[in-house]
């Protein structure tokens, strides 16, 4: 009798332990999410698709994870993305800027990774503060202009 009532108070202890922790991330979940000013969103109205790379840093081109741009951050033509959360902690720091570099399908297949990076190549670079990308109505339509 004794054991059944320890297994049982050891099944309790542990869907406990369960409920505390998603109840736990549940509220880091929430406190996250109030930090989300809003989603920056990119517009591609160009014929051609477009790479893009966005940093919280103006440094120079050449430490950019050219890889990872090629990889993961395509835009098709005439396409949208909801491509990153601006969050409030991001901007306590008055003179941080979310910089975003763009190239176009061409330049990528004109020039190696390697020229790209030596010469500070791209089609066009953004450097934003959280004014400018509120007066923008949180959103960068790309036409190549």
């Amino acid at each position: 009798m004794n054991r059944k009532i320890l297994k049982l108070k050891n099944v309790y202890k542990k869907k406990s332990i369960g409920l505390i922790l998603l109840l736990f991330i549940e509220c880091i979940e929430n406190t996250i999410d109030k930090e989300v000013l809003g989603k920056l969103v990119i517009v591609n109205n160009f014929s051609e698709g477009i790479y893009l790379q966005i940093r919280a840093t103006d440094k120079e081109l050449n430490v950019v994870n050219f890889a990872s741009v090629y990889k993961n951050n395509y835009l098709r033509p005439n396409h949208t993305e909801n491509s990153t959360k601006i969050r409030q902690s991001d901007f306590l720091n008055k003179n941080y800027k979310y910089v975003i570099f763009i190239w176009k399908a061409s330049t990528i297949e004109r020039y190696s990774w390697q020229e790209l990076s030596q010469n500070n190549i791209y089609d066009r670079k953004y450097v934003l503060s959280l004014r400018d990308i509120r007066d923008m109505n949180w959103q960068i339509v790309y036409d190549s202009n």
